[in-house]
């Protein structure tokens, strides 16, 4: 167990440093192709998500990154997984395997990664200066 939360820690603390790798994968969202498989425009898509028209365009340009909040919201209207929203199977494969470290860890613990990784995903959404 304690092999299983070092590498946990391990792992986070990558998932910290490479945030600008994050940023250059930009996670090339599958946003506009799930949206007009369902015949959907932007606008009907933001009103569902309770977002802007302009911000889901500037989403699918890769001009901004939505929250963790709205990422789930997102998955949640058209229907998929977080997962399937991200079209980058290496990226894919490490959030799963973040997600399985996460299972072990206190509930305590998984609320504080939570915290941070929505804090990292809010800073990669916000314009470099």
């Amino acid at each position: 167990m304690a092999n299983k939360i070092a590498s946990a820690k391990v792992r986070y603390k990558r998932l910290a440093i490479s945030q600008s790798s994050w940023q250059i994968a930009n996670m090339q969202l599958r946003l506009k192709k799930l949206r007009k498989e369902r015949g959907w425009t932007a606008e009907v898509l933001a009103a569902k998500a309770g977002t802007s028209k302009s911000y889901i365009s500037e989403i699918e340009t890769g001009k901004k990154f939505p929250s963790g909040r709205l990422l789930k919201r997102f998955a949640e209207e058209l229907g998929v997984s977080v997962y399937d929203l991200i079209d980058n199977d290496d990226l894919a494969d490490e959030i799963r395997a973040h997600m399985e470290i996460m299972k072990d860890l206190s509930v305590e613990d998984r609320r504080a990664v939570s915290r941070h990784a929505a804090g990292l995903l809010e800073q990669a959404s916000e314009p470099s200066e």
